[in-house]
């Protein structure tokens, strides 16, 4: 399963060697119990046996080389994010859509133009959003209607700039359930705020069953699930004449705007806010969520390489984004 060579001590599924043991450990939690129910305490000795063995020689065996596989793999592999022109095509693409099927529903509802326009709704939103698909796909039309409504303080709006106020007014804001079961937010500009509205009061007409509890719903056969984004995403980002479609995903999207964020120099409460917002531990968005290594050290780290060279009296007292040495070609690589 894991195409384990014995001549190298490398697999060529590290990954897949690492998830076995849980696997195994569950299965013979399962024999264990038919045994017990059988009385077979020859078959619950054996697997408990195996448990044992797995407890003992596991570690030593399996994880340190599959890990060791696994990072060197990652070596000298570019960090793919996607393209802001790419991006840029998909949401104009999106929008020339979302017009049409607006229309159609509209004028003649069908379950074909309210699922297109339940599609472009859903990419819209983990585009703005930067949400995990599942986190959007699954929400509830009682979440969207029962979210807070109530005006902010008058204190708290005396306090923000005009542009600030003018996002207020712009957007909603709908709580809903993130991974691991934690509250992360969803903000609705006022195009996508209008698609949901309508894709809602035309449920009935187009035949969604009453029983589906999800705004984006499949429309076919009465079905109680959701639509799903992958299939979308895919098909959309491919259409819409994007140079690498395939570097249009979620995770990828998450990744692009909590790496591009770096370069805007936030303080650590903004940095908090937006890792709040992704649905991020602070932690975890430090340590997976940063500037790809190879531009660290090529456009940041460097400068100081550099400043050695051209003497670092010279920068005492001065910030990273402040140090200019002098490069010229003895310096050359």
């Amino acid at each position: 399963m894991t195409g384990f060579d014995a001549i190298t001590n490398r697999f060529l599924v590290p990954s897949t060697a690492l998830k076995l043991r849980h696997s195994l450990v569950k299965v013979s939690h399962i024999v264990q119990g038919e045994a017990l129910r059988q009385e077979d305490n020859a078959l619950k000795g054996r697997a408990e046996q195996f448990i044992k063995l797995i407890e003992l020689e596991w570690t030593t065996h399996v994880p340190s080389n599959a890990l060791k596989t696994l990072y060197q793999k990652k070596w000298n592999s570019p960090q793919t994010l996607p393209l802001s022109e790419d991006i840029k095509k998909l949401q104009d693409h999106l929008k020339s859509l979302e017009e049409l099927n607006k229309e159609a529903l509209i004028d003649h509802p069908s379950k074909r133009s309210w699922s297109e326009l339940s599609q472009v709704t859903l990419i819209q939103l983990i585009l703005f959003n930067r949400r995990r698909e599942k986190e959007v796909s699954r929400m509830e039309v009682q979440t969207y209607l029962l979210r807070n409504k109530r005006n902010m303080h008058d204190e708290i709006l005396k306090s923000l700039s005009q542009f600030e106020k003018k996002l207020c007014q712009n957007l909603i804001r709908v709580e809903i359930r993130g991974k691991r079961g934690r509250k992360v937010p969803v903000l609705f500009p006022t195009n996508v705020h209008e698609s949901v509205e309508l894709l809602i009061k035309t449920r009935d007409e187009v035949g969604i069953s009453t029983s589906n509890l999800y705004i984006l719903a499949r429309p076919c056969y009465g079905s109680l699930e959701n639509i799903r984004e992958c299939d979308s995403l895919k098909r959309y980002s491919e259409s819409c004449g994007a140079q690498h479609p395939e570097n249009i995903t979620s995770t990828k999207l998450r990744k692009h705007v909590a790496t591009v964020s770096q370069l805007l120099n936030l303080q650590t409460h903004e940095l908090d806010q937006l890792a709040t917002l992704m649905g991020h531990d602070i932690e975890v968005h430090r340590e997976f969520y940063r500037l790809p290594e190879e531009t660290l050290q090529i456009a940041k780290v460097s400068r100081i390489l550099y400043a050695l060279q051209d003497g670092m009296g010279k920068f005492k007292g001065q910030s990273l984004e402040d140090i200019t040495p002098n490069i010229n070609c003895k310096y050359s690589i």
